[in-house]
């Protein structure tokens, strides 16, 4: 039960009415963008938890597939 692409027209079309054609593609663009950051924050939230980000052999940090911590001050 999702939405189906009438829906989807009819909201881009109330969209479009209220927002006006100046601001609608900024909106679009800066929900594409925070979309994007949550999903990659959350796939990143998930590594976390399968303790994939924290490798325990010191050649898998050398490869980049580390933790973010680069160790000099």
């Amino acid at each position: 039960m999702g939405i189906g692409w009438t829906e989807i027209l009819l909201i881009l079309g109330v969209a479009l009415v209220v927002l006006g054609p100046t601001r609608l593609p900024s909106l679009a663009r800066t929900l594409g963008r925070a979309v994007r950051e949550f999903r990659s924050s959350f796939a990143a939230l998930e590594d976390d938890l399968e303790g994939r980000n924290a490798p325990t052999d010191p050649a898998k940090k050398a490869d980049g597939r580390g933790s973010d911590e680069s160790g000099s001050d």
